[in-house]
């Protein structure tokens, strides 16, 4: 038995949401905002100021009668609850002037390999004609896609050209490898988008086991650490990409080390570990991505006065927060129960890595120097801290008051007038 279309819900969202028209030019400022975090930042918290695009979502792809695919949000949450927030988010963006699209897929989004299949050449031009009906009544103006698991390169950016035909109109990005790795595969799709977003925001390379406490969003190779965002830009522009077609991913969230394994030393320094030392034997970072946020942070700083002190990584312009020494650790609480109940709720933390205003005028200054067409987030209730949401708040700065007025000056300035703000 298959679900009900969304489209029994979408009588009043064409009524409610109005797409306005907006300006392409100068650098994006973009906030992925899934549906398990809308709660924290509904609507009218959106600090529309601060970015140009809301990615919100996500509706993930499924067949309904047989070898006809469409994309609806996940069973748990209600077609009708997802109709109604995904249009309030919307209208209220339109109103700003701002760009919101949906998210569809993210990790685990393809059981049974239903992207695989939804985009063979017999079935992709019928999905996008679906993924358009299903998302344009909702006020986005296009798709983020987000296919993670079991990618076929050549199917994807078959997806990407029929979706451009199929809405010509639409803003359409695909989310990509944090080390550059499919560039050569999804090059193809270079002129259906309008960005890739390499997932830079990854604790490179903490996902993988191996053992080295580095930054998130790391700028340039350090040392051990081999990935970093120049090289992903490297990458894409040997596969014949651009940097203007790449949106740097930065990390909302943050990452911390510490006695992970209870032998009372823990690693307080960035790049520490070469098998040995205060690192040997913390085999990756103790929190999920979850959980350091900016709210997180301040919380902590505040709660342990004097425990930390924050430094500057040269290197990969940006700041942490260490203990004393290797043998001192900080006991935190709030790391694992954001989003499970039979969890620890205390850890021995001797390294924080985490954003600052100061670290965004390094990366905004990359962002211009390379011509690439902006920064995104994962993700935006991440970056908020009460009311405030501090490294959004510096890149305005940076990129000048009201983005509409900005983005025409930008538009015909150089990469080092983007880079000083100009």
């Amino acid at each position: 038995m298959t679900r009900p279309s969304l489209a029994s819900f979408f009588s009043f969202a064409l009524a409610l949401a109005t797409v306005a028209p907006v300006a392409k030019a100068g650098p994006w400022v973009a906030a992925y905002h899934p549906l398990y975090q809308w709660s924290e930042v509904p609507p009218a918290a959106v600090p529309w100021n601060s970015i140009t695009h809301l990615i919100i979502g996500y509706l993930l792809p499924e067949e309904g009668p047989p070898g006809n695919f469409t994309v609806a949000p996940p069973n748990w949450y209600g077609d009708a609850a997802f109709a109604s927030a995904a249009t309030a988010y919307s209208a209220a963006g339109n109103a700003a002037g701002r760009v919101v699209t949906c998210m569809l897929g993210g990790d685990g989004s393809n059981p049974g390999n239903v992207w695989n299949n939804a985009t063979t050449p017999a079935n992709v031009a019928a999905f996008a004609a679906n993924i358009k009906a299903v998302v344009q009544p909702l006020g986005c103006t296009g798709v983020d896609l987000d296919w993670e698991n079991g990618v076929d390169y050549a199917s994807l950016v078959r997806l990407a050209q029929a979706l451009r035909t199929a809405w010509p109109q639409a803003v359409i990005t695909i989310p990509t490898s944090f080390v550059g790795d499919d560039a050569v595969g999804l090059a193809p799709a270079a002129a259906a988008v309008d960005a890739f977003m390499p997932m830079t925001y990854i604790a490179v390379p903490q996902w993988g086991g191996w053992t080295l406490p580095s930054p998130l969003t790391p700028l340039y190779v350090v040392g051990a650490n081999s990935n970093s965002i120049d090289t992903v830009r490297g990458r894409w522009l040997a596969a014949g990409v651009p940097a203007s077609k790449l949106v740097m991913g930065v990390g909302g969230f943050g990452l911390v080390w510490g006695d992970s394994n209870s032998d009372h030393l823990a690693p307080v320094i960035p790049y520490s570990s070469d098998g040995s030392g205060a690192a040997a034997g913390e085999w990756e970072g103790l929190a999920s991505d979850n959980a350091v946020t900016q709210s997180w942070l301040s919380e902590t700083l505040a709660e342990h006065p004097g425990a930390f002190t924050e430094v500057w990584d040269e290197a990969q312009k940006m700041s942490y927060w260490r203990t004393a020494s290797t043998s001192v650790q900080v006991t935190v609480d709030d790391l694992y129960c954001v989003l499970w109940s039979n969890c620890a709720t205390t850890a021995d933390v001797s390294l924080i890595f985490y954003e600052t205003p100061r670290s965004m005028v390094a990366k905004s200054a990359y962002v211009g120097q390379h011509g690439m067409k902006g920064m995104m987030f994962w993700t935006l209730s991440q970056l908020r801290d009460g009311s405030a949401y501090p490294n959004l708040e510096a890149i305005g700065t940076l990129f000048g008051d009201g983005f509409e007025t900005a983005a025409t000056v930008r538009s015909t300035a150089s990469p080092s007038d983007v880079a000083a703000g100009r």
